[in-house]
C-alpha cells in the first residue's frame, strides 16, 4: 500500500495550470520562455500581451498584464474573491511549472503597509521545470466511469497519474484518479462524493471539509473488499490570507489556501502506509494555482517550514 504516498502531492497543487485558451497569430513555440507574453498556447503559438489594466499582476518581464486572447478575457481586478469566470481552466490549455524538492519555505512572508508578499521566484538548486498540459476527457479509455468530467491533469512532477476534476458554477471537484493508459496494471479510483477543491466564488475566511469514499484498483488491484471500502479521503481545506505572491513568471495577487489530507480505513482508524498531507496554495485571478507547496508526511504544522515540493508558475 506504500503506492498511495503518490498520491498525495495532489490536493490543490495541481490545478488551475492554464493561464490561456485560444490561439493567436503570434509566432511558434513550444514553451512559455519562447514568447513575449510568457504564455505557449496548447495549439502551439504564443498567447499575445494585452494591457487589461491594474488587475494586481505583473508578469516577470514587467510588460503589461497577460490575459485570454479571445472576446471573453479573463481580466484580473484584484477585489479579493475568486469567481468561477476567474477560474478559465479548461482542455486545450498550457503552462510551465518550476518545481523544486527537499526545500525551506517561508509561509510568513514579509508585510508593508498591511500587505503581504511571499517570495518563491528562486531559483532552487533542485529545480526541474515541467509542461503541464490541462486534457480532454473525450476518447480516453476511462471517460465512461467519469462521464460529466471536465478535464484531467497530471498529479505532480513524478508520477504519471491523471486526476479527473469537474468544473462548473459551484467549484473544482475531484472525481477521480487514472493512469494514462489501460491495461492489467491501470489506476481508476473513484471518488464518491467528489472531493471540493475550490469554492465559487472565495474569498478569505472561507472554509469546508468533504470525505470521499474511494473504491476501484490500483496498478490493477481492487482496493474494495466484500465486507466494504477499504478505506476515505478527507480534505479539510480553509482560505486563510491575501497577498502578493512572487514567483519565476511574476507578480500575483492570490488567496492563500491551506488543505489538510487525512485518510482513514473502513474502521476509521489512521492507514500508516497513507500518511497525512498539508498543501498550502496561491490562487490568483485568471491564473489559477500560480504556487503550491506540499509537506513531508504527517506533517503537524498547517504552515510548515519544509516542503517536500514547491510548484511555481514558470515562464
Amino acid at each position: 500500500m506504500r503506492f498511495f504516498s503518490t498520491l498525495t502531492y495532489l490536493a490543490v497543487a495541481a490545478i488551475g495550470a492554464g493561464c490561456s485558451s485560444t490561439a493567436s497569430t503570434e509566432a511558434s513555440c513550444r514553451t512559455g520562455a519562447e514568447c513575449a507574453s510568457g504564455v505557449c498556447l496548447a495549439s502551439g503559438t504564443c498567447e499575445p500581451v494585452q494591457n487589461a489594466g491594474d488587475g494586481g499582476l505583473t508578469p516577470g518581464d514587467g510588460s503589461a498584464p497577460i490575459v485570454n486572447g479571445d472576446s471573453g478575457a479573463c481580466v484580473p481586478n484584484g477585489d479579493g474573491r475568486i469567481d468561477r469566470n476567474e477560474f478559465p481552466a479548461s482542455p486545450g490549455l498550457r503552462a510551465t511549472y518550476a518545481y523544486a524538492s527537499a526545500v525551506a519555505v517561508n509561509f510568513a512572508g514579509v508585510t508593508a503597509n498591511g500587505v503581504t508578499t511571499w517570495d518563491f521566484k528562486g531559483p532552487y538548486a533542485s529545480d526541474t521545470t515541467r509542461v503541464v498540459d490541462v486534457q480532454a476527457t473525450a476518447g480516453k479509455w476511462w471517460a465512461g466511469a467519469f462521464t460529466g468530467a471536465s478535464y484531467a491533469l497530471a498529479l505532480g512532477s513524478t508520477s504519471d497519474l491523471l486526476g479527473v476534476f469537474v468544473l462548473n458554477d459551484t467549484g473544482l471537484t475531484l472525481r477521480g484518479v487514472v493512469s494514462p493508459a489501460d491495461g492489467t496494471t491501470k489506476t481508476q479510483l473513484a471518488y464518491d462524493p467528489g472531493a471540493s477543491f475550490l469554492r465559487f466564488p472565495m474569498r478569505k475566511g472561507d472554509a469546508w471539509s468533504t470525505t470521499s469514499t474511494i473504491t476501484g484498483t490500483v496498478q490493477g488491484l481492487t482496493i474494495a473488499s466484500t465486507s466494504g471500502t477499504q478505506y476515505t479521503e478527507t480534505y479539510a481545506i480553509s482560505v486563510d490570507a491575501e497577498g502578493f505572491v512572487e514567483v519565476p513568471f511574476g507578480r500575483f495577487k492570490v488567496l492563500r489556501v491551506l488543505t489538510t489530507l487525512t485518510r482513514k480505513n473502513q474502521f476509521g482508524q489512521s492507514i500508516s502506509a497513507m500518511p497525512d498531507k498539508k498543501t498550502v496554495a496561491f490562487v490568483a485571478e485568471c491564473f489559477g494555482t500560480v504556487a503550491s507547496a506540499t509537506s513531508n508526511d504527517s506533517e503537524a504544522t498547517p504552515l510548515f517550514s519544509t516542503a517536500a515540493e514547491l510548484q511555481r508558475l514558470a515562464p
